[in-house]
């Protein structure tokens, strides 16, 4: 009862509190800072291989797994996770918070290298990198039409691929 009473004996004093607590907000809310991508330290580090013309069975069973396999030793591991499709692998190593990323990304690099020996020869060499979610790409463009694939790619190479690298802001350009 008594901030009611307090109101209804002095609206002035309770109206000017009011004003400072919005004017103080408002100040607030704009200092702020605002960004996109904030600045995330996840640990996780993937291994990408890609074995152009291998069906997803055998990317499983002859790169995905030996890998994976290799990656079972490695400490401070909380999951593993493989995603294995046509000519391309990916295996996803979350560690647990507190590790020192760097120094398990170059365990996982010399896993790779004992392992690279198990996987096929015309395969490409395992990438290891650690995640991080700014270096996701912005926007993704598809380009279709009637011609043949061979002539969409020439197209994409030659002609959209270096227009939007010369663009202000854009860090790379990636085809697929």
């Amino acid at each position: 009862m008594g901030l009611t009473n307090l109101s209804i004996k002095r609206p002035v004093t309770i109206s000017m509190l009011m004003i400072a607590l919005v004017v103080i907000g408002f100040f607030t809310i704009t200092q702020l800072p605002e960004e996109l991508f904030p600045t995330l330290d996840l640990p996780v580090a993937v291994a990408v291989t890609t074995w152009n013309g291998a069906s997803p069975q055998e990317v499983e069973q002859q790169v995905t797994s030996p890998i994976e396999q290799g990656f079972q030793s490695l400490s401070g591991v909380s999951e593993i996770d493989s995603t294995s499709t046509q000519g391309n692998s990916l295996v996803v190593v979350q560690f647990n918070y507190g590790v020192s990323l760097s120094e398990e990304v170059n365990q996982m690099r010399s896993v790779i290298s004992q392992v690279q020996s198990q996987l096929p020869s015309d395969a490409s060499s395992p990438v290891v990198e650690q995640f991080n979610p700014s270096n996701l790409p912005i926007m993704t463009l598809t380009l279709y039409g009637n011609q043949t694939q061979a002539t969409i790619s020439q197209v994409a190479s030659s002609i959209v691929q270096p227009t939007l690298q010369h663009l202000n802001g854009v860090a790379t350009v990636n085809l697929a």
